[in-house]
């Protein structure tokens, strides 16, 4: 078979018969699919555009009925195949038409019993004028009569729908329906001399109707969700505000202030006008507590305590707080939800208590525990990087007179006025303990017994020349010092070491300072690791350091 001679003329004539319909029909029921919208508007349009894929249906059923005999010459049709398809696909297609116009009216009821029902009846007067001889005729009508009716159905449904001031209105889609009656209405009277350039361009005007309404939709769906978002961010800061924790939000990318409730701004000592002036970094007193927050964040995107020292940024109100903090979408910005909440008080009384727990209550010094601890530290350093070491015991000469003569108010005295003597004499690296009663300990880092004897000297005269006065008596005080060899690392050994070099010195006349190496020259030798160093008074201070109470290093 030729294509130019048998095919061709079919091709063009179900184009010209069927095409523009089938053309138009499709992006009808595809632009009211796009429509934004909720309910049972929404059940109406997806009816409407069922409608149309009916339409669809059968004009494509119509096309195989005239391709079919071409294709397949032994085939034989029967001649009304083609009304009995047009009759049942515009039966079900007004059907959907008729229940999609009601549903738009907001009418409650069974639509998929309606269709049924309805296309029974459009059918069933159908199947009646093709098979009674009398009207017969009326047949090939009946389905253009079927589509008008119910095209004027459906634009008449969208000019008398109850609109509720919440949806935009759709009455140039039901213009665009009625316009398509008007073009069923003529194909049914064959008052049309080109049908189908007039239902092309009757579906060119209903589309272009159909999409001003899409675009009204659209908009009103836009609308409604800044609407929604304004009165979001109005609800979201109202519920914020009334929270009794501090809330901070902060701009992740530039670290910018979004937000501050009323009880952070109260905690940070933030005045109102004051919320946006400053990044979140500038209110952390140490900057690289910010960067190790940001750090966590990356690492663990949820920070669930977090302790840091915070203040107003031109303030002295320092405090510290335990945050909780977590990344969020806040308004197309990536945002940090900031909690807080004061610690200060805690902290306070931790630290008032690992003073208690390490420290001499009445001098103020490191007690024999704290001692002990620290020295361990110090002697695994020492030995890690072979560095010198010594130990010194240090006793108040004839205290228990001190104390007879004149109260144990002046022995507290003295003890005091001499735990700030060690502390102003020796060096800040150096650890300095109450050990018990009127006996102190000293540990020398980076220094050797022999640099030790020099410190030790510079502590005596220093305690020789101390003015303690009390009750307008000057009260005169020596120490006594024995010193360690530094060649152990047991602590144990380095306080017996010191104990006996200050029984020497308290057995030979007190006032003086002890080296155990003198006591036992038989052992006494420099290690070759060892470096010997020329003034321990000037070396260079290490990491440990004296509690703080305010005495000149």
């Amino acid at each position: 078979m030729n294509f130019y001679t048998d095919y061709f003329p079919l091709i063009m004539n179900a184009v010209g018969l069927y095409g523009t319909e089938l053309a138009g029909a499709f992006l009808m029921a595809s632009l009211i699919n796009l429509i934004h919208v909720k309910g049972t508007q929404k059940e109406s349009f997806n009816y409407l555009s069922t409608g149309f894929y009916t339409l669809i249906l059968r004009d494509i059923l119509l096309v195989c009925c005239m391709f079919l005999p071409t294709l397949q010459p032994t085939l034989v049709l029967p001649d009304q195949l083609p009304l009995w398809i047009g009759i049942g696909c515009c039966s079900l297609a007004a059907a959907l038409f008729v229940v999609g116009a009601l549903k738009n009216l907001q009418l409650y009821f069974s639509a998929l019993s309606l269709t049924v029902l309805m296309t029974l009846i459009i059918g069933g007067i159908g199947a009646a004028s093709i098979l009674w001889q009398p009207v017969t005729a009326l047949a090939p009508y009946l389905q253009n009569i079927a589509l008008t009716a119910s095209f004027f159905t459906v634009g008449l449904s969208f000019y008398f729908r109850r609109n509720n001031g919440q949806t935009t209105n759709t009455e140039s889609m039901g213009t665009g329906f009625i316009v398509l009656g008007f073009c069923y209405l003529y194909l049914a009277a064959d008052l049309l001399a080109s049908p189908d350039i007039t239902i092309l361009l009757c579906y060119t005007i209903a589309l272009m109707l159909s999409l001003t309404a899409q675009i009204q939709f659209l908009n009103h769906y836009v609308l409604k969700l800044e609407t929604n978002l304004a009165q979001e961010k109005i609800n979201r800061e109202k519920i914020w505000d009334i929270s009794p924790f501090p809330i901070l939000i902060s701009r992740l990318r530039d670290d910018a202030i979004l937000y501050m409730n009323p009880a952070a701004r109260q905690t940070l000592f933030v005045k109102k006008g004051e919320v946006f002036a400053y990044p979140f970094a500038a209110y952390f007193a140490e900057p690289k507590k910010r960067t190790e927050l940001s750090a966590l964040i990356k690492q663990e995107k949820v920070v669930h305590s977090f302790e840091t020292e915070v203040h107003h940024p031109n303030l002295d109100n320092y405090l510290w707080v335990d945050l909780s903090t977590r990344a969020i979408d806040l308004d197309e910005e990536v945002a940090l939800y900031t909690t807080f909440k004061d610690i200060t008080e805690r902290k306070k009384m931790t630290q008032i208590l690992q003073e208690q727990a390490s420290t001499d209550p009445l001098t103020g010094l490191y007690n024999r525990r704290q001692f002990e601890i620290l020295v361990h530290q110090a002697l695994h350093t020492a030995e890690r990087y072979g560095t010198p070491y010594s130990m010194a015991m240090i006793d108040i000469d004839f205290f228990k007179k001190i104390n007879d003569t004149y109260g144990h108010d002046a022995g507290d005295a003295v003890l005091k006025k001499l735990a700030d003597t060690l502390k102003a004499t020796l060096r800040k690296s150096d650890i300095i303990a109450r050990f018990g009663g009127e006996e102190f300990v000293l540990f020398f880092s980076q220094t050797p017994p022999s640099n030790a004897r020099t410190a030790a000297e510079h502590v005596r005269h220093a305690v020789e020349n101390m003015n303690v006065v009390v009750d307008e008596q000057s009260i005169p005080v020596t120490v006594s010092l024995g010193i360690s060899s530094g060649r152990t690392a047991d602590l144990s050994a380095l306080i017996k070491q010191a104990d006996e070099a200050l029984y020497h010195s308290k057995q030979n006349g007190r006032n003086q300072v002890t080296l155990y190496d003198d006591l036992h020259p038989e052992t006494a030798s420099t290690p070759d690791n060892i470096i010997e160093l020329n003034d321990p008074i000037v070396m260079e201070p290490d990491t440990v350091a004296q509690p703080d109470n305010g005495a000149n290093v």
